[in-house]
């Protein structure tokens, strides 16, 4: 290379002609230069040196894009502080729905999810859910056999749970009671009345043995409250008047179920618009891989730019921040339609299948029953699961042969 640079140096042009310059001063001047390009190199920084510098400067720009992205969310979030939605009222025991409010997708790790579908549509389209009216009519002269459970499940006592056992029918007789809880929400149906047709303890298990009868007020009532559950579904509550009370021993239970009204409520859930529910959540989940899909396509699209700043770039970091948002919404639409339409395993049929109820409930009391105040005391949970109605009715025997 150092040759290569001296050989011109060997003919000097003037105006006079060609000079030639010795050999001498030819070693002399080959020696200054290399000694001069070997300086200038030492200033030169290499390949390496430049790589980790645009690597160094390309990571920079991540993080800046990251902390854009972080900014975004945190003004989201303030938005949606400073603005609450109203928050719904709940009857239910959340472990009804323990199923239903697990994520779809974690927004933080969208690499993880397994992609399904993919929908040809571009644009975020908001589709309403199905919209239907529960028919508390498909209850008329039905049986259930419902269970109620007193303490266990995490009590503080170590007495086994008191499980009451019920079968009653749910008429479509008016009920002549004004009652607060039946009369509450803005259903203009009339409640209607309740028939108990048998009332025992039970052993520790829900479906087995029969220790004692329990008096029990033969007549309840019940009513279907349209939007009153969480997330807006319908309810199912019902009364029954408790006229002694229940315990496993009056001397040593700390258990006991108070002589007085005594309030159950279950989701409720008309089956005629079942396959219509699953095909709006079929849509929803195939809009959220097709979210999902276009998201992990723009952070491969990013990994891939080298570019240390671009217009593309910004452009694309904010079609992400767009994405996120639109995968929570949808995320949380999903959840919001699993819960006011379960799937069929979460429920409890009825034996025409037409209608179902959460596989559990809550049962409370009225704190004060002779008072004006309108406090409502938990007192345990429920169960509840139709059975048939006998050809002929017999009076009950020692044997508990009603199952769900």
């Amino acid at each position: 290379m150092i040759s290569l640079l001296v050989a011109p140096l060997l003919l000097l042009g003037s105006t006079h002609g060609l000079v030639v310059i010795p050999e001498t001063r030819r070693q002399l001047g080959t020696m200054t230069l290399s000694s001069s390009l070997s300086s200038h190199d030492a200033n030169i920084p290499s390949d390496e040196m430049i790589r980790r510098d645009i690597e160094s400067m390309r990571e920079e720009a991540k993080e800046r894009l990251q902390s854009l992205s972080a900014q975004m969310d945190d003004i989201i979030r303030k938005h949606e502080e400073e603005h609450p939605q109203p928050k719904e009222s709940s009857f239910l025991d959340s472990s009804a729905f323990e199923r239903a409010e697990l994520p779809i997708v974690d927004v933080e790790n969208l690499r993880l999810h397994n992609q399904q579908t993919r929908s040809i549509e571009e644009e975020f389209v908001v589709v309403s859910p199905p919209s239907y009216v529960s028919d508390s009519s498909l209850l008329h002269d039905t049986r259930w056999k419902v269970v109620i459970q007193v303490g266990g499940k995490g009590g503080n006592t170590d007495e086994k749970p008191l499980l009451i056992h019920l079968v009653m029918d749910f008429t479509a007789d008016t009920l002549n009671d004004n009652d607060d809880l039946l009369r509450s929400g803005f259903s203009t149906s009339e409640a209607k009345t309740l028939r108990i047709k048998e009332s025992w303890i039970g052993a520790s298990s829900w479906t087995e043995g029969r220790q004692r009868d329990v008096q029990i007020k033969a007549t309840g009532g019940w009513k279907v409250l349209p939007g009153q559950g969480p997330k807006g579904i319908d309810i199912l509550r019902f009364y029954i008047d408790v006229e002694d009370e229940i315990c496993h021993d009056k001397e040593n239970s700390s258990l006991r179920c108070p002589a007085q009204r005594v309030y159950c409520t279950s989701g409720f859930f008309s089956m005629g618009h079942h396959n219509e529910s699953e095909a709006f959540k079929d849509y929803l989940r195939g809009e959220l891989n097709r979210l999902v899909e276009k998201y992990e396509d723009l952070t491969s699209e990013g990994e891939n730019d080298e570019r240390l700043f671009s217009l593309d770039g910004v452009k694309r970091a904010k079609k992400m921040i767009d994405l996120r948002k639109q995968i929570k919404t949808t995320n949380e639409r999903i959840t919001q339609a699993r819960i006011r339409d379960p799937e069929k395993s979460m429920l409890r049929l009825s034996r025409r299948g037409d209608i179902g109820v959460t596989k559990e409930g809550q049962v409370c009391y009225k704190a004060d029953a002779n008072g004006a105040s309108a406090e409502y005391l938990v007192l345990g949970r429920m169960e509840m699961a139709s059975i048939n109605k006998p050809i002929i009715e017999s009076p009950p025997t020692s044997a508990d042969t009603l199952r769900p």
